[in-house]
């Protein structure tokens, strides 16, 4: 345990044993754990900061990580990957890395799960956060090398440059204005929901924002993580892998489902092509 509970008056308190949740919640049943490590997390790590615009929602906040699992004595980020994944915070869900870069020695020693590492940089163990100065700037280079010098996997949540991006647009006022009867047509001509309950469709209807992208501004990287799924409202984009142009897409196009699906780096970058276009996510 991480922590100890006392009741400080009587109480009455429900226990649900762990193969119950397993067989309940099923595969979700991992998701579920970490994303209410990254909420407790998100908590703290914000208690004393100024969160950026976009980020006061935590629901929405916590959904939009990116969780990946690293082998024992192994680099969870090198140069290479510093430079095109497109990191910009992480959370330490299990195990510990070890932080080296430009004033790693200086992290807050108040920070939960932070010690002093031996050769100067930082260890970082479950709970703790990471990359505050590249969340205030994201098109500042992800300076700092993380790696696993332990003896056991670790686990850590991402958040992308592209998620970033999704949430600080959003929190500037990106919300769509359409009807639900609007939306709902929309969404009736998307491929990929053409099965769904009406029910499902209104749910994912009142969970879609919108975005705005101008000529020439990207929408997705190559490279990058991503956790974010787009419907192209209006518009057109192009998509290029290695500056190939491979196709373009138009109204009920969508694209980024790889990056959810089969949790690796977005595998073509999306540029709009038009004047303007706005998107789904």
């Amino acid at each position: 345990r991480s922590a100890t509970l006392t009741a400080l008056e009587s109480s009455a308190v429900v226990a649900v044993r762990h193969q119950v949740l397993q067989q309940v919640l099923g595969r979700a049943f991992r998701d579920v754990v970490w994303h209410n490590v990254i909420y407790v997390a998100l908590k703290e790590w914000s208690a004393e900061r100024q969160l950026p615009l976009g980020f006061s929602d935590m629901s929405s906040l916590t959904e939009s990580f990116i969780i990946q699992r690293f082998p024992p004595r192994s680099e969870v980020l090198n140069q290479e990957e510093r430079e095109s994944r497109g990191v910009r915070f992480f959370v330490v869900l299990s195990g510990e890395v070890l932080v080296r870069g430009p004033g790693a020695e200086g992290l807050d020693a108040a920070d939960s799960g932070a010690a002093t590492a031996d050769d100067g940089g930082r260890l970082l163990r479950r709970g703790a956060c990471f990359g505050e100065e590249y969340l205030a700037d994201i098109s500042k280079p992800f300076l700092h090398r993380i790696d696993n010098l332990s003896e056991e996997p670790c686990e850590l949540a991402f958040l992308s440059v592209d998620a970033v991006s999704t949430l600080t647009d959003a929190g500037a006022g990106g919300q769509d204005a359409l009807t639900d009867r609007q939306k709902m047509n929309l969404i009736r001509k998307v491929y990929v929901f053409r099965h769904l309950s009406n029910q499902h469709c209104h749910l994912i209807a009142k969970s879609f924002r919108t975005l705005t992208r101008l000529q020439g501004e990207t929408a997705v990287r190559e490279g990058e993580f991503g956790s974010q799924f787009f419907v192209i409202k209006s518009g057109e984009l192009v998509v290029t892998i290695k500056g190939q142009t491979i196709r373009t897409l138009g109204k009920s196009d969508y694209f980024g489902e790889r990056g959810l699906l089969y949790d690796e780096p977005r595998t073509a970058t999306v540029t709009c092509q038009s004047a303007q276009a706005e998107l789904w996510v």
